[in-house]
C-alpha cells in the first residue's frame, strides 16, 4: 500500500517516467549524464529496472553520479521512492507483477468504457457523476488522471466499486454477469462529458 501510494504521488507530481529500457553499449558516465540532462532531471533520481534486464553497463555508468541510483524492482522500497525527486522505471520493471507494482501508463488502459443505464444517466443529470468500467487494478488516482487526460476535464472526486457477478435469467436459461470494477467520477459544476461524441 505504501509503494502504491508513493507511486501515485509521483504520477500526480509528474515525477515518474517510464522508459523502454536502460541499455548502454559501453560503460560511459558522460552518456548517462546526457540522458539525465535530456530529461532535465534535477535533484536525486532513482532508476528502477527488472532483474532480468541487461543493465550492467547502465549501473556502472551511473555509479559515480552523486544524485543517481539504480535498483532492481525487487529491491525497491518505500523509503527509496520517498527519498527520490524523480523516479525512472523501465517498462519491464513498471509492469512486473512479482514486484507488486503495476503501472498503467496509458489512460485508455484504465478507462474501459462508460456504463450507461437508467441509474447512471440519472446520476449524471442530478449530481454530475459519470460511471465508468475501469481496469481491474486501477486506483482512484489513476482513474482521475485518465479521465482528465481523455476528456479534458477536472475531476472533483472518484469512488471505486467492485461489483460481483449477478445471476441473470433469459427465458429458460440462467447465467451470470461478469464481475466489473466501476468508478463513479464527480465533475465540478459547469463541467461535463458528452459520452456520445467521444
Amino acid at each position: 500500500m505504501a509503494l502504491r501510494s508513493l507511486l501515485s504521488e509521483k504520477v500526480i507530481e509528474n515525477n515518474l517516467v517510464v522508459v523502454d529500457a536502460l541499455k548502454f553499449d559501453a560503460i560511459k558516465t558522460k552518456e548517462f549524464v546526457k540522458v539525465m540532462d535530456a530529461f532535465k532531471f534535477e535533484g536525486k533520481t532513482l532508476f528502477v529496472a527488472d532483474i532480468a534486464e541487461d543493465f550492467d553497463n547502465a549501473f556502472m555508468s551511473l555509479r559515480n553520479i552523486p544524485n543517481a541510483a539504480l535498483l532492481t524492482v525487487e529491491e525497491l522500497n518505500a523509503f527509496d521512492i520517498a527519498n527520490a525527486q524523480k523516479l525512472v522505471m523501465t517498462e519491464a520493471a513498471a509492469n512486473k507483477a512479482g514486484g507488486g507494482i503495476r503501472i498503467m501508463s496509458n489512460a485508455r488502459d484504465i478507462i474501459i468504457r462508460p456504463i450507461i443505464t437508467e441509474k447512471t444517466m440519472k446520476l449524471m443529470d442530478t449530481d454530475n457523476k459519470i460511471t465508468f468500467a475501469v481496469a481491474k487494478g486501477a486506483n482512484k488516482t489513476q482513474v482521475r488522471l485518465a479521465v482528465e487526460e481523455i476528456f479534458g476535464v477536472k475531476v472533483e472526486q472518484v469512488n471505486i466499486l467492485n461489483c460481483k457477478p449477478k445471476t441473470k435469467r433469459m427465458g429458460k436459461y440462467v447465467g451470470k454477469t461478469s464481475a466489473v470494477r466501476k468508478a463513479v467520477v464527480k465533475l465540478p459544476e459547469g463541467q461535463d462529458i458528452n459520452l456520445f461524441s467521444e
